[in-house]
């Protein structure tokens, strides 16, 4: 039964009939009010607040809750963008049309039973907010670091409380734990709003930093105030945010999240539902944009993350930009946003570090005069980058690479090293790693990555680890952990990818098979799927392989990978006549080279069909044409290898004879694979006249 909510002055429907709330305000219900009329006047709001000295509580902080005693107002004001102007633009209403249905466009902050029943327990404010505080912990409450790619979902309020309460939650953004608080709150009737640190470094567009808490009349809470780094300590300015920009923070934060794990089209509705809130919102302006780089769509998404930052500036966010274009060689862009970022937060580490890694990069590209001195201003920034925060990723490990410019290896291992040891930089323990296999010793490489520790949380971690184990012959623990991790995190299509090899590796190639097919749905779809396909056409099955190439070949009849497969899918399936009449019109469209066409069929074993293709390539007699020293080079080797020696020098003394004022380099060039293939020739007959010898 609907009831009439003076607080939110509309009609709602209670959770709970025996004990009717607003769903919105929590606000105990009368039930003589039942439905009103629309045109009913508004009436006044009725507001209780428990003013409680901090003094009362025996701290200034519980449990990881800063509580601080403010004066002013004794509660928030309405926000105003859920005042009830029409009925199709609340909250609700604007995400349901911005495309999230379901659980998905559950608004943050709902309560579930679980949760209305824990904050019924409490007496009062600082009661709930000490149950708040309770919540704080490993398992529990917790929050995400700000250094870390945060892949887990964002669930509702109601679930993220049943999570904590179970032990197995996921750490949270600060907005994700100030809902929850505020859910505590109202859940027990009370008005609360969500406040913002407005001092300090923040993050407004990238969010990872930015800090959230609750404040509930004259008291204020923030979960993490105590536990946070950086930074800690209670707010100094905290400033009201309306429920509509609270919601859509929330919303980015789940997009970022969804990105992140490569559902890029979760995430882009969360990014347009956010901007159905706030218009113009820059963290979802933002969001939008670095979806796009992740799909290939550079330009566009720099364009979209340039105009995010011009509406609201955020030094983190720019940063993440200079990564980009550097990504990009675009070198010159990446140092002057490096540069600028620095010129505006000098003391920021994260900006020393971008800079002193850029410079680091362009000592390569310098005179050996100037590398000295270049060094030696990427290391004075990166020493006080470390200066400033020990634990800023990157600099340590880029101080070791800077021992590698100078090409002193030994010096590198042992800053690095040390760095693994007494400081567990991450990142410098995958260059040491580096290091170590590249120089053959990936048994030594093993340890140092376990040392670390990251479990699956950072998939680079894995993929270094499961590489090194197969390195150091340790197929079956390599094969072991990889499926580990991609269980963990089965939406990776890096961990998909190297679980398949790693069973292709092994032998299991129906496995290898079956474990791409749960990676085809995603941005790199018609990849896996040839990956697949070729791994079909091994296992026999070249006939299932041509189905699905001609699907990819059906949306792009220029690519050239899918094309190539496509010949060696038809010879395998024994259709080489077709294969070598598709060949040639692949040729004429200049699709493929014709050496590309003759390799599919030499990779099928099939020398006649890859003479064919390539004699066709030859210049006709009668003609100017000049030959290609690639086609001629390639038709001899296929001469000598069928044991036809004679036949490639005579190709050769021919083409020579047409080449003009190139014939002395095509004349090199067709020796040299002349004399390739008769070695190799001569390697393979070697060895089958021992086989039979090596036999009991």
């Amino acid at each position: 039964m609907d009831l009439f909510c003076p607080a939110c002055d509309r009609n709602v429907s209670p959770l709970d009939a025996l004990d009717p709330r607003c769903p919105q305000c929590m606000r105990r219900l009368d039930k003589s009010l039942g439905p009103q009329d629309a045109r009913s006047p508004r009436r006044p709001m009725v507001r209780t607040v428990a003013l409680v000295l901090v003094a009362a509580l025996g701290l200034s902080g519980v449990g990881g809750v800063v509580v601080l005693l403010r004066g002013g107002p004794t509660a928030p004001g309405p926000d105003s963008s859920t005042l009830p102007t029409a009925v199709s633009d609340t909250p609700g209403a604007r995400l349901a049309a911005a495309g999230l249905t379901g659980a998905g466009a559950e608004l943050p902050g709902t309560p579930g039973p679980a949760l209305i029943t824990a904050a019924r327990l409490a007496k009062d404010t600082p009661a709930t907010l000490a149950a708040c505080a309770a919540l704080v912990g490993p398992g529990k409450l917790q929050p995400v670091s700000p250094w870390k790619r945060r892949k887990a979902a964002v669930v509702s309020t109601a679930r993220l409380f049943d999570d904590i309460q179970a032990g197995k939650a996921e750490p949270v953004h600060p907005i994700e734990a100030a809902f929850l608080c505020r859910a505590l709150l109202t859940a027990r009737g009370e008005r609360a709003e969500i406040v913002r640190e407005g001092a300090g470094l923040q993050t407004p567009v990238m969010l990872g930093r930015s800090r959230f808490g609750v404040r509930a009349g004259a008291h204020i809470a923030e979960p993490f105030a105590t536990i946070a780094t950086p930074p800690a300590g209670p707010m100094t300015q905290p400033v009201g945010v309306s429920d509509s920009e609270a919601i859509a923070t929330w919303l980015v934060v789940r997009g970022q999240a969804a990105r992140l794990r490569g559902d890029h089209a979760a995430a882009r509705l969360d990014f347009a539902a956010a901007d159905a809130l706030v218009p113009g919102f820059a963290p979802a302006l933002f969001g939008t944009g670095a979806a796009d780089i992740d799909q290939g769509m550079h330009d566009k998404g720099i364009a979209a993350c340039d105009e995010a930052l011009r509406r609201q500036d955020d030094p983190i966010a720019q940063l993440y930009l200079v990564e980009v274009t550097s990504s990009l060689d675009r070198a010159v862009p990446a140092m002057q946003r490096a540069a600028a970022v620095l010129k505006k937060w000098p003391t920021l580490p994260e900006a020393m570090v971008a800079k002193g890694v850029l410079l680091a990069q362009r000592v390569q590209t310098l005179p050996a005069a100037q590398k000295a001195a270049a060094v030696a201003e990427a290391k004075a920034l990166l020493d006080k980058a470390v200066a400033a925060d020990p634990k800023v990723p990157g600099a340590r490990a880029a101080v070791g690479q800077l021992h590698l410019l100078n090409q002193d290896v030994a010096a590198a291992i042992a800053s690095l090293r040390q760095a693994v040891d007494q400081h567990k930089d991450p990142d410098a323990a995958l260059i040491l790693a580096e290091i170590l296999r590249q120089g053959g010793k990936a048994a030594e490489a093993v340890p140092v990555l376990q040392a670390a520790n990251r479990g699956f949380d950072d998939e680079r971690f894995v993929l270094a680890l499961v590489t090194a184990l197969m390195e150091s012959k340790q197929e079956e623990k390599a094969l072991t952990l990889a499926e580990e991790a991609h269980t963990a995190d089965p939406t990776s299509p890096q961990l998909g990818l190297l679980r398949a090899d790693l069973l292709r590796r092994l032998g299991k190639v129906p496995e290898a098979i079956s474990a791409l097919e749960g990676l085809k749905g995603g941005a790199n779809g018609d990849r896996i799927a040839l990956l697949q396909a070729q791994l079909m056409v091994q296992a026999g099955k070249a006939r299932d392989a041509l189905g699905q190439i001609d699907a990819v070949v059906a949306k792009n009849k220029a690519d050239r990978e899918a094309q190539m497969l496509r010949l060696v899918a038809l010879a395998a399936a024994g259709q080489g006549d077709a294969a070598v009449k598709d060949g040639q019109l692949l040729i004429a469209d200049a699709v493929l080279k014709p050496i590309e066409v003759a390799g599919a069929f030499l990779q099928m074993g099939d020398a006649a069909r890859a003479q064919i293709v390539l004699e066709a390539a030859l210049p006709k007699d009668g003609t100017a044409d000049k030959p290609d020293p690639d086609v001629v080079g390639m038709l001899a080797m296929v001469h000598v290898a069928s044991g036809r020696k004679e036949v490639a020098v005579a190709l050769r003394d021919k083409m020579v004879a047409r080449a003009g004022a190139d014939a002395e380099t095509l004349k090199q060039a067709i020796d040299k694979a002349i004399d390739t293939a008769s070695k190799e020739l001569e390697r393979m007959q070697a060895e089958q006249k021992a086989a039979p010898a090596a036999a009991p």
